[in-house]
């Protein structure tokens, strides 16, 4: 079995190797692309971690 990681370690490393390559873009309904590069995409999801409650669960990984 393959080492897993997690998803913010996975983009860390990438934050880290090419900061400034696109790591994301959308479409929104005013026709607008917002765009991230992979520095922008670690700043953003590190920040948005450390505001959450202790033991925290991402979506979807809660029992049913």
């Amino acid at each position: 079995m393959e080492d897993q990681k997690s998803h913010g370690r996975r983009i860390a490393e990438l934050a880290a190797a090419r900061p400034d390559e696109r790591a994301l873009c959308f479409s929104l309904l005013d026709g607008t692309e917002p765009a991230f590069t992979w520095r922008e995409l670690h700043e953003r999801s590190s920040k948005s971690a450390a505001r959450s409650p202790p033991g925290a669960r991402a979506p979807g990984t809660g029992s049913r």
